[in-house]
Formats: structure tokens, sequence, C-alpha cells
């Protein structure tokens, strides 16, 4: 899965030309943003349906070097995998169910002892950055800058 933000009219014919041109893209449905917008779901399928042949990670890359602004999506199991999250110690162990299995919890979101379906999580070694979650689990409208903390 990954996500596509074609705003500007350049970034749309950017995009029109990382998918080689197809046919389909001149259709009248398709001219303005306007249009686009009003015809998302037809969009949504011709474009996923090419896409299917990439990873996430080259439609991501081809995107940016074409200036269209598109990222992967990365599932939790994905994110939990991620050497970034694990090089950078954002998850630390935890018990679950007070049995010796160690789960992933992230560091640095919560600083209170909580227990959430059965996974018992000691406070956190450090403060959450400035627009992280709080230890309420808001995050007061913010998000958490990517490559923070």
């Amino acid at each position: 899965m990954f996500s596509l933000l074609t705003v500007q009219e350049v970034q749309w014919k950017s995009w029109v030309a990382v998918m080689g041109s197809p046919a389909w893209a001149s259709e009248p449905i398709f001219q303005t943003r306007e249009e686009r917008n009003q015809h998302w779901d037809v969009l949504k399928s011709l474009i996923e349906e090419w896409a299917a042949d990439y990873t996430k990670e080259e439609l991501w890359k081809t995107g940016q070097e074409a200036g269209v602004p598109v990222f992967p999506v990365y599932t939790v199991p994905e994110v939990t995998q991620a050497r970034q999250m694990r090089d950078r110690g954002f998850f630390q162990p935890a018990m679950l169910n007070g049995k010796p299995e160690v789960v992933d919890v992230p560091l640095g979101v919560f600083d209170r002892v909580i227990e959430v379906s059965g996974v018992e999580h000691s406070p956190a070694k450090r403060r959450p950055v400035p627009g992280w979650l709080t230890s309420a689990g808001s995050s007061q409208g913010r998000t958490a800058p990517v490559g923070s903390g």
C-alpha cells in the first residue's frame, strides 16, 4: 500500500509519466483535479492495477525522483520489523500476560504503567518528544515529525 498526493497539476503529469503515460490518463474525466476527485473510485482502481507490479518502496523511490509526493504505507508488522525503528531503539521489550514472551511496545509514547489487552508496559525510559502522543494517548492535534526522537 502507498499514498499518493497530486495536488498540483505538474505532480499529476509527473505521476502519469511515471506510469508510462497510459491511454486512460488522457480521458476527459481525468483532465482536471476536480474531475479526478469526482471520479476517484475509477482512478484509484486504475492506479492500483498499474501499481500492483511494483513494491511500495519502488513506487516511493520512483515517485520521489519524479517530484511526486508518494510514500509507502506500512502495516503494524512491517513497522515493528523495520530496521530504522529497531536501530533507533523505538521499541522495548514487554512481558505478555506475565509470561516470558516478549512483544514490542513503542518506547517514549507512554510515561506511566498501563495494561492493554494483557500487555504490561513499564514507564518509558525517556520522555516523549514534543509533538508525540502524550501519556493520556492524545497528540492534541499534532503528529510526530518523521525522524524525531
